[in-house]
């Protein structure tokens, strides 16, 4: 009687169980419900035979033992694992009751179940002859298709390494490197036959190809010792496989079901066509060459381009070949693809954008690869579907910046928290700031303000030159006007429209896309535009507002690279005087305007549509005269090329034949009649000159020659001399002599394949670059920044040539500008020449808006971080970015800090008011401001203290520093006052001492030196400080014994959620735990910073990473409860290709739950490869892990990162957190960090929140995320 809860489904699989003692035996699943599964021990575990499993005696184990069960599910390239307990032991097999619930594993095994459902009656039974002839056939074609492939990649090998050897570090790596370039050279064609013969035998289901070791060994669950040189090979090989799986995984899914319906593949885990096999067939030729991995690498590099990455053309064809044989014809993916889900392998990575552009003859594996397509199990799938959802709609950076209502709300928000800085310093407040007054009795009234600025609002400018006499600021003119007493205070409202007036044309005058004459025409519109913001307030928030498209058809009409007629730029200027004139009495003069902006726009485009038609002609009519030149050479060579030739064939071919091949192969192509009737009177030519009785119809020949030759000649008879030499050519005596001439071997030119393209862009280290050359499409934008240029030029990309051979640009009039081969566009792409521009064609106003938004946060930071008086950093900021110079700096290099205190400053202030002292503290901070070079940092430590950041010699800096702040006195109104300075220095190594003991020290060595009447004198670390350093830099070194020895331990510590609408629920930051030798406990931010400083953070992340994902697999319950888990990477490691594959393959290999992952890259200033790290980014985006930037709000390049960076939140710096409830300057910071962040699509997150008040305060900052002491103290991953 069935007792099952669900029904039982029958199935035959492949798995491995680990019993009780740890021991593995292969076993096949044979039937299995959502509780548990029947199985059977597979023949060949000892003797042969099928043990028998009554007594459990000979198996290992018994009835009520703990059992886990490993399989693959080789068409989505995922292994699972399941836990159980064995309930029942019986002679034909055993069964498990499953522990806890799996529904990635359960849906995995109903996929296969249901692929071998489909087979139906259609399944071949084994032995038959119709499924040898099947095998042997496609064995056929596997080596018709592999063994050229093959061939190319061996042929490629020497060329690759050589390229590696030129870059090789020493001279010892380049002559190995070299050597094993001469050798595969030397056994190139043992090479192809070693992997010929490997590849049958590895498609045999008895060598099923497993990547836990070789080719038919199982998957071990237990742990084994490898080297890392085997690991990183088997990784590579891992890596490539699953790439290609993922590439081919409609048509690899499509040709399992077919290949087991016909009992060819008769293993179910086993492809025996799949990327996996051809690996280890080039495994096995390259291994006996017996290279170390830097070479193998390469070899794998070209191994990919060359073979793994052209097997579409293999897979279609044996699919092919299985239909027209009867095998599942009428195969119905959909029925499958519904078990995996809408966006299961069946299902297009995005919808296909139209090309505009003419045919470019790409092939098939020149295309873009599809996003890699995830795991199929339904439950995890809907939850990662949703959660998708909603990160796509936060993180979607173009949509985000592009929405004016956003955009606007963020400027209004950062203005007011300026507003805020500038009432809490007076001293802060700018020139230009006009009185303000709460009631609008005592205030200007609106009309009056724009009456007041109307004098000086100018007509357009028709030149360059009048833009720069019209850079004054409204509120500059409003302050000059309140000064001469004819203007009353403004109201708070009227401020704001002023400011945002202000801001948003300064803003708009930083767009490189608009001619100086366009700014000038718009910025004629001020005033206009502030009245309609004083009407309404949310002018700017109205993309379809009149007004705002008339500022966005005058960028359009005016941008660089266009040329507007003197005719048409008057016509413009009209429009705009017409607005300043008629705004103020007739609301709708906007939009009469936009009517005829618009009809010049349009004429505009006519224009520009009609030059790149002529462009991309000309282009297409070129590249098919240079392919009919080829093809006419080429057939031409075929026949005369190293024979002797009759001169009158030479004669013919010179006089203009060789012409009119090219222009029948132009117009009619080489499958016409008239081509072959050409290329057939060379040939008669040819065997007439050998044998004067071959038949000729001398007539037609003529005829045809004359006829011929009449198409390309206004002319209707061969020129005189053509005859001539036909004639006494075909009219001769059988014995006469022909005159010959001896034609040249000379090789023709091959047209300019991929492959070809390929090769030379390794050999120039230019692959990477080459394939981003190739992702760029018609009507994409780029900046040409030539060195010789004083601007970049903006060209759009309008045609691509055959197999990428040519790529034509245009300006904004669609004229040409220039035409670059794949391999100048690369190496413009690596230097900087060529710059993608995709957010070119956003409209002027959104820019201008966007620019705001930076502007202002950037002077709210500067604002917050700086001293009001002096103008130079706090001391808190000072000691943030002496931090990252320690941090960044190499440990061999000095870090230098120094202190000058000034004297005699009480008795200034004392004698003459704090009024002169501060006039002398701010023109002495100037002095020292001037002294400094970029590179060095100038802070207010304290009232009459300057801390510095030097470099260079310190005595010698500090001496001249010291002349040139004391050697002046300084003039404050009649009287001339002098000061003294005395300073103290501290140098260390970086890394020996943090940033608060540096300045620490340096305070020390200035108190020492005023009160021992020295100038200058040197301080010291303490001991104590030195020693600590010491020692971690000892555990640092000792890094692989630490992994080793287990003395780095997993912590995790919570982040909350502090909205209900965050794209994440709880997680768990994973943290350090690091013992030295004695157990002691070392602080994990300072052992993390040494590994950083000595370049082995990347063994660190990697284990790391390892052991996260390794406790998310055995306790998936835990992480679907919990919520997810935060793993650092830092930037170093970030650079370390092989960390990144190991990553890749570690979250596609296992059934990690990826939604419930998020990165947080820290360091992000030492990531060196950019756009890999962007690359490796978007792949695992696309699995749905998620990314943060971490340190945010420290260093200058953190909105650099945040906007190249696709993350989907970033994580303030402590430093801005620990002191919020206390610390105003920081407040403002991270209001003003929350609200660009959330601008760009960020959500953010707050650490080190360690008191109620602060978590109060993150609340009504609009916090998404908390993390610290107050929440929850860190605590060991294991104990969840």
């Amino acid at each position: 009687m069935e007792r099952r809860a669900s029904p039982r489904r029958t199935i035959q699989l492949n798995a491995s169980l680990t019993g009780p003692t740890g021991r593995n035996y292969r076993i096949q699943v044979l039937d299995f419900c959502s509780g548990g599964l029947f199985f059977q021990l597979s023949p060949n575990q000892s003797d042969g035979r099928v043990p028998v499993m009554e007594t459990g005696v000979t198996v290992g184990f018994r009835t009520g033992d703990s059992v886990r069960v490993a399989f693959s599910d080789v068409l989505t390239a995922r292994e699972y694992v399941l836990e159980g307990q064995v309930v029942r032991l019986m002679p034909e097999g055993a069964a498990i009751k499953l522990m806890q619930p799996n529904p990635a594993a359960i849906g995995s095994l109903l996929r296969i179940a249901a692929a071998e459902n489909l087979q139906g009656e259609t399944r071949v039974r084994p032995g038959n002859a119709i499924s040898n002839a099947l095998r042997g056939e496609i064995r056929k074609r596997v080596d018709q298709h592999i063994r050229p492939l093959m061939q190319s990649a061996v042929e490629a090998l020497p060329d690759a390494l050589m390229d590696a050897a030129s870059v090789a570090r020493s001279d010892t790596d380049q002559n190995r490197i070299a050597d094993a370039a001469t050798l595969t050279r030397q056994q190139g064609r043992r090479l192809i036959q070693v992997a010929m013969e490997a590849l049958p035998r590895l498609m045999q289901p008895a060598s099923a190809v497993t990547f836990a070791g070789t080719p038919g060994q199982q998957p071990d669950s237990g742990l084994s010792l490898v080297g890392k040189d085997e690991f990183e090979d088997w990784l590579i090989l891992k890596v490539m496989s699953t790439r290609a799986e993922t590439r081919y995984r409609n048509l690899l899914l499509q040709l399992k079901l077919r290949l087991d319906a016909a009992d060819v593949g008769a293993l179910p885990g086993h492809h025996p066509v799949g990327p996996a096999v051809i690996c280890h067939a080039f495994r096995e030729a390259i291994k006996p060459l017996e290279q170390q991995l830097d070479v193998e690498k390469v070899c794998y590099q070209v191994f990919e381009k060359e073979v793994l990455q052209q097997l579409e053309p293999l897979y279609e064809t044996l699919n092919s070949y299985l239909i027209e044989s009867g095998v599942l014809p009428d195969l119905d993916l959909s029925r499958y693809m519904a078990s995996v889900g809408d966006e299961g392998a069946g299902a297009p990575a995005r919808p296909a954008e139209p090309v505009s552009e003419p045919e470019t003859g790409q092939d098939s594996t020149e295309t873009p690869e599809e996003a890699p397509v995830e795991d199929a199990s339904v439950p995890v799938r809907q939850a990662f579907t949703q959660t998708r959802a909603t990160h796509q709609a936060r993180s979607s950076i173009h949509s985000e910046l592009a929405s004016a209502r956003q955009s606007f709300s963020s400027v209004r928000n950062l203005f007011r928290q300026l507003d805020q800085l500038r009432a809490a310093r007076p001293s802060s407040a700018p020139e230009e700031a006009v009185p303000v007054v709460e009631q609008e009795q005592d205030a200007v009234t609106s009309d009056e303000l724009i009456d007041t600025l109307a004098p000086t609002q100018p007509a357009p400018a028709v030149d360059v030159e009048a833009l720069e006499n019209r850079q004054n600021s409204l509120k500059a003119r409003l302050r000059r006007a309140f000064a001469t007493g004819k203007m009353k205070p403004l109201t708070p409202k009227q401020d704001e429209a002023v400011d945002v007036v202000d801001q948003f044309f300064m803003s708009m005058l930083q767009s490189p896309r608009v001619t100086d004459m366009a700014k000038s025409q718009i910025r004629s519109l001020e005033l206009p535009l502030l009245r309609l913001l004083l009407r309404n307030p949310e002018f700017f928030e109205d993309r379809n507002a009149p007004a705002r498209k008339v500022i966005n058809r005058l960028a359009q009409i005016g941008v660089k690279g266009s040329r507007l007629s003197p005719v048409n730029v008057q016509r413009v200027n009209a429009l705009v005087t017409r607005i300043q004139q008629e705004a103020a009495n007739d609301p709708d003069v906007f939009e009469s305007v936009l009517t005829e902006l618009d009809d010049l726009v349009e004429r505009q485009n006519l224009l520009y549509r009609r030059n790149v038609e002529r462009v991309t002609a000309a282009a297409e009519g070129q590249q098919k005269v240079d392919l009919a030149k080829h093809a006419v050479r080429e057939a031409i060579a075929r026949r005369i090329a190293g024979k002797q030739v009759p001169k009158a064939l030479v004669t013919l071919l010179d006089g203009g034949w060789r012409d009119l091949l090219i222009l029948t192969h132009i117009r009619q192509g080489e499958g016409s009649e008239a081509w072959q009737n050409y290329l057939s009177v060379i040939d008669l030519l040819m065997d007439f000159a050998e044998d004067a009785s071959t038949p000729v119809n001398l007539r037609d020949l003529l005829a045809l020659i004359q006829e011929g030759l009449a198409t390309i000649s206004s002319s209707h008879l061969p020129s005189g001399h053509i005859r001539d030499a036909l004639k006494n050519f075909l009219v001769r005596e059988p014995d006469a002599p022909v005159e010959k001439v001896d034609m040249p071997e000379e090789p023709v030119e091959e047209e300019a394949s991929p492959e070809a393209i390929a090769g030379e862009a390794r050999k120039a280290g230019l692959q990477r670059w080459l394939n981003r050359a190739q992702q760029l499409r018609t009507g994409d934008w780029l900046q040409l920044r030539k060195p010789e240029d004083n601007e970049p030029q903006f060209i759009r990309l309008v045609w691509i040539g055959r197999h990428f051979s040519r790529y034509v640009f245009v300006n904004h009039q669609g004229m040409k500008v220039v035409e670059l081969d794949p391999l100048t566009l690369a190496r413009y792409l690596r230097d900087g020449i060529a710059v993608p521009d995709p957010e070119h064609d956003r409209e002027i106003v959104d820019e201008s808006l966007d620019n705001m938004v930076k502007n202002l946060y950037e002077q709210l930071s500067f604002a917050s971080t700086h001293d009001e008086l002096t103008g130079v950093m706090h001391r808190k900021e000072f000691e943030r970015q002496l931090g990252l110079i320690i941090e960044q700096r190499n440990p061999e290099e000095a870090v230098q800090v120094a202190l000058v205190s000034l004297e005699g400053f009480r008795l200034i202030n004392d004698s003459f008011g704090f009024e002169a002292g501060d006039a002398v503290l701010k023109e002495l901070a100037g002095r020292i401001q001037a002294f400094c070079d970029e590179k060095e940092l100038v802070a207010r430590f304290s009232g009459d203290e300057f801390v510095l950041a030097l470099e260079g010699d310190p005595i010698a800096r500090l001496e001249s520093l010291l002349d040139a702040v004391t050697g002046k006195p300084v003039q404050y109104k009649d009287e001339r006052l002098s000061v003294k300075a005395v300073a103290g220095y501290v140098t260390c190594a970086a890394g020996q001492a943090s940033a608060s003991q540096m300045i620490a020290s340096a305070k020390s060595a200035a108190d020492k030196a005023a009160r021992s009447e020295r100038r200058i004198l040197a301080g010291e670390l303490d001991d104590q400080s030195r020693a600590r350093k010491e020692a971690i830099l000892a555990e640092v070194a000792r890094i692989s014994e630490q992994l080793d020895n287990e003395r780095l331990l997993l912590r995790c510590q919570k982040i909350i959620p502090l909205k209900a609408d965050t794209a994440l629920g709880p997680q768990y930051e994973i943290l350090l735990s690091v013992h030295d030798s004695q157990g002691q406990l070392i602080p994990a931010a300072e052992f993390v910073r040494a590994a950083e400083q000595y370049n082995r953070m990347q063994d660190v992340d990697r284990w790391v990473v390892g052991r996260v994902l390794d406790w998310m697999v055995s306790n998936r319950q835990k992480i679907e409860d919990l919520g997810g888990v935060s793993i650092n990477l830092s930037g170093h490691s970030l650079n370390d290709e092989v960390l990144l594959e190991y990553i890749f393959e570690k979250l596609t290999r296992f059934d990690c739950p990826l939604d419930k992952i998020t990165f947080e890259i820290t360091e992000a200033s030492a990531i060196t490869r950019l756009h890999d790290v962007i690359d490796f980014i978007n792949e695992l985006r696309e699995y749905g892990a998620h990314f943060c930037l971490g340190n945010f709000g420290t260093g200058v390049s953190a909105m650099q990162f945040l906007k190249q960076l696709p993350v989907d939140m970033i994580k303030i710096d402590g430093s801005f957190i620990r002191d919020l409830h206390t610390d105003k300057n920081d407040q403002l910071m991270v209001r003003s960090m929350t609200e660009m962040a959330h601008f760009m699509g960020k959500e953010v997150v707050a650490p080190q929140v360690e008191h109620r008040d602060v978590m109060t305060l993150l609340k009504m900052l609009k916090i998404d995320y908390a993390q610290g002491y107050h929440i929850e103290r860190p605590r060991q991953l294991d104990t969840l």
